[in-house]
């Protein structure tokens, strides 16, 4: 069985889900530790303006080293009315903004109390609407303690019943693959080429916001991520 482990980021880029849709078991690494200013908690859209981040408000109480799904989330600072009225000035001219923004509008006025409601739901939201039917786990069910690094992510493969692992593609700088299939896992990294498609504002900009592509592309949206894959 082939599973993809990743941190829960926020509304993340298309690539994110063409791994998804690669893989048959998705794992939230929800209890590594959350990286302040990272992809956890914002993403960047496109407006006439140019690229703009979209962010989620945190409540800064939280610890040095705290786990990603133990980050509060602070409505009081009114992110996300921010968000909402971000995300209409830049795409309620594109073509399925009406289709997508009331989903999009609902889900934000959730009134979670965590991050990690806000991070998982926005990939779980994209998954449905894309059609993406995967098996979904958390890696802090698992109970792994006592290992780190890329041991730990070996053994989360293992207690999950995976024989193998997808990559981002930068995994190829951190992990040995020999290190993997010693220990029973193959590992192979996520090869792309970012897809141009459809998109407001001039030039085309990468490495977006998968809601950049649902507001532009709509249904055509899965499609069009499935076509960055490497040609056989």
């Amino acid at each position: 069985m082939k599973a993809m482990l990743i941190q829960p980021f926020y509304f993340p880029w298309i690539g994110l889900f063409d791994m998804m849709d690669q893989s048959e078991l998705f794992i939230f690494y929800d209890d590594a530790q959350y990286s302040r200013g990272g992809w956890q908690s914002r993403n960047r859209i496109k407006s006439a303006n140019g690229v703009i981040w979209l962010s989620v408000g945190i409540d800064r109480s939280y610890k040095l080293g705290e786990k990603i799904n133990a980050i509060k989330v602070n409505h009081a600072s009114g992110w996300v009315e921010k968000n909402l009225n971000q995300l209409y000035d830049s795409y309620h001219q594109a073509p399925h903004f009406e289709e997508y923004f009331p989903i999009v509008s609902k889900f934000l006025n959730s009134k979670f109390d965590r991050l990690l409601d806000y991070s998982v739901g926005s990939i779980e939201l994209v998954r449905k609407i894309l059609g993406i039917d995967k098996k979904i786990i958390f890696a802090s069910q698992l109970g792994i303690t006592g290992s780190r690094g890329r041991q730990k992510v070996v053994d989360i493969c293992l207690k999950a019943g995976a024989n193998e692992y997808l990559d981002g593609a930068t995994g190829k700088e951190l992990y040995d693959p020999d290190f993997f299939s010693k220990q029973g896992i193959g590992i192979n990294f996520h090869e792309y080429n970012h897809p141009v498609y459809g998109q407001l504002y001039g030039d085309f900009v990468s490495h977006l916001s998968v809601l950049d592509l649902l507001f532009n592309e709509g249904d055509k949206s899965l499609s069009i991520i499935r076509s960055g894959r490497p040609k056989q």
